[in-house]
């Protein structure tokens, strides 16, 4: 198991990546419960639904390498986009009107 510590705001390395780029606009979490939550921009609503599953799932590959094990995704309200999966694996996506 990879041992990187538990960044508790990754954001700042992660927006600079350019899956994330313009996508990200902040980033919570709970180190002891392994909890992680991005709050997205607009821009994400505006991607295609495989391009948001895609980048959800690599969100989550991210998230897993810092040691969370919960990625939540939010809009800028506060409702949620997606979450990983319970049973299976990857993140489920569609939770807001």
């Amino acid at each position: 198991m990879d041992e990187s510590p538990r960044d508790p705001n990754p954001l700042s390395s992660w927006r600079q990546r350019p899956e994330a780029a313009g996508l990200l606009l902040w980033a919570q979490g709970d180190a002891g419960a392994a909890w992680i939550q991005l709050v997205l921009s607009d821009a994400f609503g505006q991607l295609k639904a495989t391009e948001q599953q895609q980048r959800a799932d690599l969100w989550l590959v991210w998230a897993q390498e810092w040691g969370y094990d919960h990625l939540e995704l939010r809009d800028q309200g506060g409702d949620l986009l997606g979450r990983e999966a319970r049973v299976g694996g990857g993140m489920i996506l569609g939770f807001s009107p």
